[in-house]
C-alpha cells in the first residue's frame, strides 16, 4: 500500500517536471533562402573613442535599395553578439546595428587598502548573451518580422571598412 501511495504521489511530479523542460529555445531557427528586402550593400566598421574610457564598438550598416512596407527589420547577429537594427533618420534606407565592445570602456573601480572605501565596486560583466547561431567572422544574420512572424536571413562575405578613430 505504501508503494502505491509513493508511486501515485511521484507521478504528478514527474509529469510537471517533464512539461517544464520544453521551451521556445528548443524550436529550430530556420534561415530563409531569399532576402526579404533589396539590399544595396552591407559592411561593418570598428570605432574607438579618442578619450580614455570613452568607449569602443562596431557599427554594422545595411543599406537597402528602398524601404520595405511589408517587412520590419528587427535585429542583427554578428560576431557572437546581437543588437537592434535602427533605421536612419536622415537616410531611411540605411539600417545600423550598434555593438558595444569591451575595449576602452570606462572603469569605475575604487582601489584602496581600506575595504570600506571599496564598498560599492561592481563586478565587471564577463558573461554575454549567447546567440542561437554559429557564425563565421564574415557572416551576419538579420531577423525580421513579416505577417506577424519572425524570420532570419544570413548575410555572407561581410566586408570590414577601416577603423574609425573618434576625436576627443
Amino acid at each position: 500500500m505504501k508503494l502505491l501511495l509513493t508511486i501515485s504521489a511521484m507521478l504528478p511530479l514527474i509529469f510537471f517536471a517533464s512539461c517544464g523542460s520544453t521551451s521556445n529555445t528548443s524550436k529550430a531557427l530556420t534561415l530563409q533562402e531569399e532576402s526579404p528586402v533589396a539590399i544595396e550593400e552591407y559592411y561593418y566598421q570598428k570605432w574607438v573613442a579618442g578619450a580614455r574610457g570613452a568607449g569602443s564598438g562596431i557599427n554594422f550598416s545595411l543599406a537597402l535599395k528602398s524601404v520595405p512596407t511589408d517587412v520590419a527589420l528587427k535585429d542583427i547577429y554578428f560576431m557572437d553578439m546581437k543588437t537592434t537594427l535602427e533605421q536612419g533618420k536622415q537616410s531611411p534606407t540605411v539600417f545600423t546595428g550598434y555593438f558595444k565592445t569591451a575595449m576602452n570602456q570606462p572603469v569605475d573601480i575604487i582601489m584602496s587598502s581600506d575595504p570600506k572605501k571599496e564598498y560599492g565596486n561592481t563586478v565587471p560583466e564577463t558573461e554575454k548573451e549567447s546567440i542561437p547561431f554559429e557564425l563565421q567572422n564574415d557572416e551576419a544574420i538579420i531577423s525580421y518580422m513579416k505577417d506577424g512572424k519572425e524570420y532570419f536571413y544570413k548575410l555572407t562575405d561581410v566586408k570590414e571598412r577601416p577603423t574609425r578613430s573618434m576625436p576627443m
